[in-house]
């Protein structure tokens, strides 16, 4: 019984790292081969606590991680895309496009009392970003363009651009940010991810040190923010609950081109309900064309606005 004792004294003293102290009682033990398997075991534990620290996703801040930038700022470029108004007429006409951009936000914008550059701003972004998808060539999704959300029984609340590529359903909100200064990123706000309701977007640029843990900036002010809304989460979790089973629905807040440039986006940058937060461009990129789902196609022609 002693050298049991002595054994498992042992292997918890190697399970802390006290390795000489550890072996050693698991030589005196004289249990060998007892103490073979437990060393294995406790190899073997250990191994897999550090693939599971290795697979912390790189997109989600930690407190002791440095922020990295997920996209860099952009410069000025064509916010058409260089699509002019009779190709993107012609796009709009296209049997696999439904809808106009920012038909809902101009519907309601008047009877909400919305700021007129607010509105400026927004139907800016839908241009764009609509204009952006015209000069992708895209043939076998879908596109649709201001969509209510089904979860809103006033019919206000609406979704910028749906877009159905196989039995993906991409739900994009388009964001017109004019950046504060050319080197400037929006970072994570800690928390707000988790958050259901609204909270506060911040933007920092080069006059503060990026290269630290999101919760390093604790204090420092930032050059500008912005309110993130939950509208995105809510919208998401509507559509979710209307669709059929098998569609992966994945709502996404684009950064659209303004005549300033683009704001540069940290690593977890998040709207409230982890919408996650990129540039157009960057998503525009990774986009795959295929053949749209039927029945999400046939869901969504019964949201749109126009």
């Amino acid at each position: 019984m002693l050298q049991w004792i002595i054994l498992a004294l042992g292997l918890c003293l190697c399970a802390r790292r006290h390795w000489f102290a550890g072996l050693l009682l698991v030589l005196i033990s004289g249990r060998w081969l007892a103490a073979a398997a437990g060393l294995l075991l406790l190899a073997l534990a250990a191994a897999a606590l550090m693939a599971a620290s290795d697979s912390t996703p790189s997109d989600i801040p930690t407190p002791r991680r440095p922020m990295e930038p997920l996209s860099v700022p952009r410069g000025p470029e064509p916010v058409s895309y260089g699509v002019g108004d009779a190709a993107f007429a012609a796009w709009l006409a296209a049997p696999n496009v439904h809808g106009r951009p920012a038909a809902g936000l101009e519907a309601t914008a008047v009877a909400d009392g919305m700021d007129r550059r607010n509105v400026a701003a927004g139907v800016a972004g839908e241009d764009s970003v609509s204009r952006m998808l015209a000069s992708m060539g895209i043939r076998d999704a879908h596109v649709f363009l201001s969509c209510r959300n089904p979860g809103d029984a006033t019919g206000r609340a609406d979704i910028d651009v749906v877009v159905v590529s196989g039995r993906t359903v991409w739900l994009l909100d388009a964001k017109h940010y004019r950046p504060a200064s050319p080197d400037a990123y929006l970072v994570p706000t800690p928390g707000l991810g988790a958050m259901r309701g609204g909270g506060e977007l911040r933007v920092y640029d080069s006059n503060t040190n990026l290269n630290v843990p999101v919760g390093s900036l604790a204090g420092v002010a930032p050059v500008r923010t912005y309110h993130a809304s939950g509208n995105m989460a809510w919208a998401a979790d509507s559509v979710r609950s209307g669709l059929p089973a098998g569609l992966d629905v994945r709502p996404v807040v684009l950064l659209s081109r303004t005549t300033g440039g683009v704001y540069g986006v940290m690593r977890g940058t998040m709207f409230p309900g982890a919408i996650p937060v990129m540039q157009a461009d960057a998503w525009a990129s990774a986009f795959t064309d295929a053949p749209a789902d039927p029945r999400a196609v046939g869901y969504f022609g019964k949201l749109l606005k126009s």
